[in-house]
């Protein structure tokens, strides 16, 4: 479990990361030829910034939530497809950093990343419930805890 303050500030970096993230895919220009809008490199900027606190947060995730949750990896599918998603947010990220032109003939990073982005946005809610069910549950007394358990399924 983590500390309240690292709950928040995940919290803090995710929404940062999703406000600055879908304002840059509403502020891309609709063809080749027209000119970026104004707001476009202050927008990278802040979604550069949050990325680097991300960075940050991801490597005290690493030590204290995801290694030690590996083994059990079949019950916690949700946090291993999490890091699967935080780890293609990153390589599309480097990529759309530093082009290469072959890579993105062949796959076009900006839709990997906004689909990456979009998934993890909407995937996070449902790791947290899941562990929030998981709370609940382990809180109940153990007479209540079998009769829940039927009705869940």
């Amino acid at each position: 479990m983590l500390r309240r303050a690292s709950r928040l500030s995940l919290w803090f970096m995710a929404a940062g990361l999703i406000v600055t993230g879908l304002a840059l895919w509403w502020m891309r220009p609709a063809t080749p030829d027209e000119f970026p809008h104004p707001w476009t490199g202050a927008m990278r900027a802040w979604h550069g910034a949050f990325m680097m606190a991300a960075l940050v947060q991801f490597g005290y995730m690493l030590a204290e939530h995801i290694a030690p949750r590996l083994r059990a990896w079949r019950r916690n599918w949700d946090g291993l497809l999490h890091l699967v998603l935080w780890l293609l947010l990153g390589i599309s990220g480097f990529f759309l950093y530093y082009p290469s032109e072959a890579l993105d003939a062949l796959l076009p990073m900006g839709d990997v990343h906004l689909a990456a982005g979009c998934g993890l946005g909407l995937f996070f809610p449902l790791h947290v419930g899941r562990w929030l069910k998981r709370r609940r549950r382990a809180r109940l007394p153990v007479l209540f805890r079998s009769a829940s358990r039927g009705l869940d399924g």
